[in-house]
């Protein structure tokens, strides 16, 4: 059997670096300039409103944890709830 390399593609990784996790927030008030959002994202939408930027650490551009992921869940983008409402006999407005 015959392979026809010229066809392969290579895909390249990003790099496993905060600065390319999607986890990763733009923060003023770090000394780097990132912090983890990996709470923030984990948290439920109410509860973001009221974390502050200082509530979460500190990353570099050079590292990565375990957690690092190159995309977010849409769950995670939404808030992580859902709602819809149903027709149902009631009242009369």
């Amino acid at each position: 059997m015959s392979q026809n390399y010229s066809q392969l593609e290579v895909l390249k990784q990003p790099d496993p670096r905060c600065d390319s996790c999607g986890y990763v927030l733009p923060s003023q008030t770090a000394s780097t300039g990132l912090r983890c959002g990996l709470d923030y994202f984990n948290s439920s939408y109410i509860m973001r409103k009221f974390q502050l930027m200082q509530y979460f650490p500190e990353v570099h551009d050079y590292n990565a944890c375990e957690s690092w992921t190159q995309e977010l869940a849409p769950d995670q983008l939404k808030g992580g709830f859902s709602f819809s409402a149903t027709k149902s006999g009631g009242f009369a407005a």
